[in-house]
């Protein structure tokens, strides 16, 4: 049977044609897109780039619990150097599967949630592990002389399980700094916990349990974690949010980040995991260098220093850079007990998230924290520091204070180191009544910062304006009585072999500035009978207009012995500021010394002795500037609020002696 033809026209002919080119793009399409999905999977900087630290503020953190992040609305200060703000965000939790392991690239962290009893899987590929170093990046105008867990560990040879306590070596394995080899490398792992799980109950007080970390160096076990054998991996307990552990890696890193199951807590939490063959990506300073130092506290401020930033003297160009450099350090701050931090101490996103006092970027908050490049003297050097005033504290509170570096101070990102810096807390405790008040950046003493006697009807720049006039008027005498010395001559026909004009001039102003600018404490009972305290100006009434319980007898009394707590060692602080009763901190009875050593003969400058008369009112001892009980002396920076200060009666007697001399 002849099969029938059929015969198209032109416009059947024209669809054909149309259809068959279409089908045959569409094969075409199938194929290509086909290949491209097998091959995404292999190409791990795009993975690794969508948890780049810039993608951070992308979107929301989980639906579910964004209420929960915003767990208060505290105050913070502005800096521009931070990227983390509340919308921190951790990727969505996924079941970790060996399908769900995600590439870490070199320096480039991922934040992720890690839901409770599940594992987050990741893998540092042998690739990344030779890959290239990466080139140092530094902004400072010189290296900060730090100490960190890093250092020690490349030179002090420090196991990292006894820098960690928290580690636990189940293999057995010996963590310590390995050289790289030809088959070998180190390889600096670390975690930050960002945010944690919330307590179901009001009234739990501990933190949640602290994420594990899991580290396989076997292709038998690419998904390390809590149900592999311990022989097969290596066990880590983060310690209040951090963990940083090196390795000596010949092949892939395979590693497991897990939270443990429990029923006392609700939510995720968001983690921060980075791999670098450079460096720690974080770092938490171990041990009790805190790189901070405590000047003194009143009722709702602080004043701190960091430990010189270079080894740089007046007169050379690096003091100058530094002077000019943008603040290095950051601070955080929260009350102790606070249960958002608790846990988290560690770790520099943690604090950042949860920290009552913290930086942020885009935020209407109030500013609280100054921060400046000084030269106030630190220990008696006057290398340039890091300076932080700390305001709107609560009276009567305790604050943990930890010093931190975002990235390397200007930038974060993808370099070792990016992921920030923590120091161990320090404990400022604040003052209890409002009547003293730090101040500091005087112009003519220079050195002088710490609390004194003040109101709150006057502002910090009207207190720093009538301390520092005062004595530099004061001074003013003195440089008359020194012009008659002839000081512009030979070393033989010099007043002393061993002391000059200058030396002479030092001592005055250090003596002058203390006596005159009396450091102030609060008044207390306990404190009353410290050898280093004067009470003062107990018949007058606090700001608030209460008085003391024996105003009525001090007020009364005509004992020579009570008249010094009678009142401030000047009038017009009395009269003028009126800061009511105060505890003073007493100058130190070696300030006396040094100018009866340095100043010519003829000025008669003497001290009184410890044991005579009037001493006790008027200086503090010395050999007792130990911890926080001590004399006052300039630059002396007391740890927290302090229970000691200074005292002037014999600024009368050495002014009386200079204009004696004078006539």
């Amino acid at each position: 049977m002849p099969v029938p033809k059929f015969k198209l026209s032109l416009l059947q002919s024209r669809f054909m044609a149309s259809i068959t080119a279409s089908m045959t793009l569409l094969m075409l399409y199938f194929v290509f897109s086909n290949a491209h999905f097998a091959y995404a999977a292999d190409v791990p900087s795009i993975q690794a780039e969508d948890h780049s630290h810039d993608r951070l503020l992308a979107t929301p953190f989980l639906d579910a619990d964004e209420e929960g992040l915003d767990l208060r609305d505290i105050g913070g200060y502005r800096d521009t150097l931070l990227g983390y703000g509340n919308e921190f965000i951790g990727r969505a939790p996924q079941a970790a599967t060996s399908a769900d392991t995600e590439v870490l690239i070199n320096n480039r962290p991922i934040t992720d949630n890690v839901v409770q009893g599940e594992t987050n899987q990741y893998s540092f590929l042998k690739a990344s592990v030779f890959g290239t170093l990466s080139p140092a990046t530094y902004t400072f105008p010189s290296a900060l002389g730090l100490r960190d867990i890093h250092a020690n560990l490349v030179e002090d040879d420090v196991d990292i399980e006894e820098a960690w306590p928290g580690g636990t070596k189940a293999a057995d394995v010996e963590l310590k700094r390995r050289q790289t080899t030809g088959d070998s490398r180190t390889v600096y792992i670390s975690v930050n916990t960002c945010v944690q799980p919330a307590p179901v109950q009001n009234t739990t007080t501990d933190p949640p349990p602290q994420l594990k970390l899991y580290i396989s160096q076997s292709h038998n076990n690419t998904t390390p974690g809590p149900t592999k054998s311990s022989n097969a991996q290596e066990i880590y307990s983060l310690v209040s949010g951090a963990i940083m552990v090196q390795i000596n890696a010949t092949d892939d890193v395979f590693l497991g980040v897990y939270g443990e199951q429990t029923t006392d807590y609700k939510d995720v939490w968001s983690s921060q995991i980075a791999v670098s063959i450079d460096g720690f990506y974080h770092t938490f300073h171990n041990g009790s260098y805190a790189n901070l130092t405590i000047v003194d506290t009143d009722s709702s401020a602080s004043l701190l220093l960091t430990s010189p930033l270079a080894e740089a003297n007046q007169s050379s160009s690096l003091y100058e850079a530094w002077m000019k450099a943008p603040s290095p350090y950051v601070l955080f701050a929260s009350k102790v007990g606070d249960q958002l931090i608790n846990g988290l101490q560690n770790s520099y996103c943690g604090l950042a998230m949860n920290a009552a006092i913290r930086p942020v970027i885009n935020s209407t908050v109030s500013v609280n924290v100054d921060r400046s490049i000084t030269n106030l003297t630190w220990d008696g050097l006057n290398y340039p520091k890091q300076q932080f005033y700390v305001t709107d504290l609560s009276p009567s509170s305790t604050y943990n204070v930890f010093l931190g570096m975002y990235g390397n101070s200007t930038d974060s990102g993808d370099f070792a180191g990016g992921g920030g810096q923590i120091w161990p807390a320090q404990n400022i405790t604040t003052l209890t009544n409002n009547n003293c008040a730090i101040i500091s950046g005087l112009s003519f003493c220079s050195n002088t910062a710490y609390a004194v006697p003040s109101n709150p009807k006057y502002n910090v720049s009207e207190l720093a304006a009538f301390y520092d006039n005062y004595t530099q008027t004061q001074f003013g005498y003195f440089e008359k009585a020194l012009a008659q010395i002839s000081c512009e001559t030979t070393s033989s026909a010099r007043y002393s072999l061993a002391r000059n004009c200058s030396d002479c001039t030092d001592a005055y102003k250090d003596w002058v500035c203390a006596v005159t600018i009396p450091r102030c404490t609060d008044w207390a009972p306990a404190l009353s009978s410290a050898p280093w305290l004067q009470e003062r100006n107990l018949v007058q009434e606090f700001p608030n207009s209460t008085i003391l319980w024996d105003y009525d007898l001090y007020k009364a009394t005509n004992d020579s012995s009570l008249l010094a707590p009678k009142q401030s060692r000047r009038v017009d602080i009395d009269t003028d500021i009126a800061p009511g009763p105060y505890n003073e901190v007493l100058p130190c009875d070696d300030l006396c010394l040094h100018i009866v050593q340095s100043c010519p003969a003829a000025f008669g400058f003497s001290c009184p002795r410890p044991g005579d008369t009037g001493f006790n009112q008027s200086y503090g001892v010395t050999s007792e500037k130990t911890n926080m009980e001590g004399c006052n002396y300039p630059g002396n920076q007391g740890e927290g609020s302090w229970g000691h200060r200074s005292e002037v009666s014999s600024l009368v007697l050495v002014t009386l002696a200079v204009m004696h001399w004078m006539l």
